[in-house]
């Protein structure tokens, strides 16, 4: 709960029309909470995790290889490639973006960069994640298309992770 003005606002359930009306208010923002969206890819979307999976703990990070796909350049894939790295992940960074953590401003950057290049952290731009399969021996192969080459590149990872951006709850 929260108050406004001395007028007690709920948070925690559904605040019905009525209510919010007898407010009166100028604006009114609507937060329904989201989930993360994966890729469509032509197969595999199963096979991903997603950022929130990693930091969130509900999913441990692999101590292999691990591939994180990232379609949007903000702190939350640069984020969880350092958790990556802390737990013993070997990390290789996909974007499509012309380099990694585009959307992260000039400060925060740096710090960034220079832990991955102090964990050996591989740095792939101008590729998407299209398709993910079983491998064997609990291995995925992993198939990312260069927009410019027009060519389809492999590789087999122990965990692939997806920063996808949010689908909001309707």
């Amino acid at each position: 709960e929260c108050r406004h003005l001395g007028v007690e606002l709920r948070t925690s359930s559904v605040v019905e029309a009525d209510e919010v009306l007898a407010l009166s208010p100028d604006v009114v923002v609507v937060a329904t909470g989201g989930s993360p969206r994966t890729p469509d890819l032509d197969e595999g979307e199963d096979l991903a995790v997603s950022t929130w999976d990693i930091i969130g703990g509900s999913v441990s990070p692999s101590t292999g290889d691990v591939l994180l796909f990232d379609d949007h350049g903000t702190e939350e894939g640069l984020s969880c490639v350092e958790r990556l790295v802390a737990a013993g992940s070997h990390v290789e960074l996909v974007t499509p973006d012309r380099h990694v953590g585009h959307e992260v401003t000039g400060t925060a950057y740096p710090r960034y960069l220079a832990t991955f290049y102090e964990h050996g952290v591989r740095l792939t731009p101008d590729h998407r994640l299209t398709a993910i399969r079983r491998a064997g021996a609990g291995r995925l192969e992993v198939d990312l298309w260069n927009d410019y080459t027009k060519t389809t590149y492999h590789r087999t990872v122990d965990q692939v992770v997806v920063a996808y951006g949010t689908t909001p709850n309707d």
